[in-house]
């Protein structure tokens, strides 16, 4: 602006001059001439512009999205032998779209000074007072930084001014700022990236609370598990050290420097499979030790000599009652006051026992019998040397034997030989 007051100022006071000698002479003012010039050249940048004119603000890692840029030239020189190339963030590519950088664009040259930059397009001749606009596809890589980080178009080119000076190299930048998300955090927690170094540790333990509701059951395990509770960080913090451990031996990734949704999905599984073997184990723990042993409703002959045998001290002879005329053998405390009960177990050879190795496996079973060895009876059974049936509903149920029948609980043979049909 200053220039153009000067110049202003002295064309002022030369040109009442000016243009009497010109026009004595018969030819044009040359105050017209300079005061176009110095119009010109206030109005016109001096510099061409590359600017985003559009582009995504924000992309997940592993999106893409298209972006525009506009290259104007308003100087009154023109620019030869451009060549426009992406300045690549670390973690986003800029490329041209898939139908091309369009029909004003012309092809490379094999000799283009890039730089080692990705080449966008090329124009042999950049005109004055004009403009183009190039569209370019840009991609945020599989795995990046959170948050904001810096894309480029870079112009390089040759000026040729007005007056015929020789060509000057030029280099012009324009650049746009885009956020880098993971869709994974985004979508889990409002925390961010930081979420992730619990999220293991966490799915590892809500899933194991979910799977031990289903078996073994107990009321004693909390019905829900709150983030923000510290007192399950002794809980949540060493699944999770666990998994980034695995993750960085085995996949080779430092999650504290890129993170993206496929690792989100690993950090998952991770928990998750952890949440599962540790349930597994206790699942394993706690069957033998318990659950083998305790009866259920439905339990049939076979599953009850299963439970007797893996019960320490448990013998055949059980505390009997009767119930409408029937036996009822005591297992265990039932629900809602009842007890577990099976019917009178019965026996029958399979064999005739005419040969020597079938009456030698009855003379076993009838010692095994007697010895309590309940571990032979059931091989006995599993081998099919002699086959178990029950009298009444032929499995375990839950009766209420009645204040008549309770004291009334003397031991008797669970198993006893089945009789030959009178009929």
């Amino acid at each position: 602006m200053l220039s153009f007051s000067i110049a202003l100022a002295v064309l002022t006071a030369v040109a009442p001059a000016s243009m009497a000698v010109a026009g004595s002479a018969g030819m044009p003012a040359p105050a017209e001439t300079t005061s176009r010039e110095a119009f010109v050249s206030a109005q016109d940048a001096p510099v061409p512009e590359v600017v985003f004119v559009s582009a995504p603000t924000k992309l997940n890692d592993g999106q893409s999205g298209k972006a525009v840029v506009h290259i104007t030239n308003r100087t009154p020189d023109a620019y030869r032998n451009v060549v426009i190339t992406a300045l690549d963030d670390d973690d986003i590519d800029i490329s041209p779209p898939d139908g091309g950088p369009g029909t004003r664009f012309t092809p490379c040259p094999a000799d283009a000074a890039t730089s080692g930059r990705p080449v966008l397009a090329c124009l042999d001749l950049l005109p004055p007072r004009t403009s183009v606009l190039l569209d370019v596809r840009v991609r945020a890589h599989p795995q990046v930084r959170t948050g904001k980080q810096s894309i480029g178009v870079v112009m390089e080119c040759g000026r040729v001014a007005a007056g015929g000076e020789p060509e000057t190299p030029s280099t012009f930048v324009g650049v746009r700022d885009v956020e880098l998300a993971v869709f994974g955090v985004d979508a889990i927690s409002p925390f961010g990236v930081g979420t992730l170094f619990v999220l293991p540790g966490l799915v590892a333990v809500l899933l194991f609370l979910l799977l031990v509701r289903v078996y073994p059951r107990t009321s004693s395990l909390p019905e829900t598990l709150d983030i923000k509770d510290l007192r399950i960080l002794p809980v949540v913090v060493p699944p999770a050290a666990l998994v980034y451990l695995t993750v960085f031996l085995v996949f080779g990734r430092n999650l504290t420097e890129r993170v993206g949704t496929s690792d989100v999905a690993v950090l998952f599984g991770l928990g998750m499979a952890l949440g599962i073997v540790v349930w597994l184990v206790v699942v394993f723990s706690w069957y033998r030790a318990i659950g083998r042993r305790r009866f259920k409703t439905g339990d049939r002959p076979v599953k009850v000599l299963e439970r007797l045998c893996a019960t320490k001290g448990a013998t055949l002879k059980l505390p009997r009652f009767t119930i409408d005329q029937d036996y009822y053998f005591h297992l265990a405390p039932g629900p809602e006051g009842k007890v577990l009960a099976t019917p009178q177990l019965r026996y029958e050879f399979s064999a005739q026992g005419d040969s020597e190795q079938e009456r030698k496996a009855r003379i076993q079973f009838f010692d095994a019998v007697d010895n309590d060895d309940i571990a032979l009876v059931l091989h006995a059974v599993r081998t099919g040397t002699v086959t178990i049936s029950a009298d009444g509903p032929g499995h375990v149920v839950a009766v209420d034997p009645g204040p008549a029948d309770a004291g009334s609980r003397e031991k008797a043979p669970l198993l006893t030989e089945r009789e030959d049909d009178p009929e």
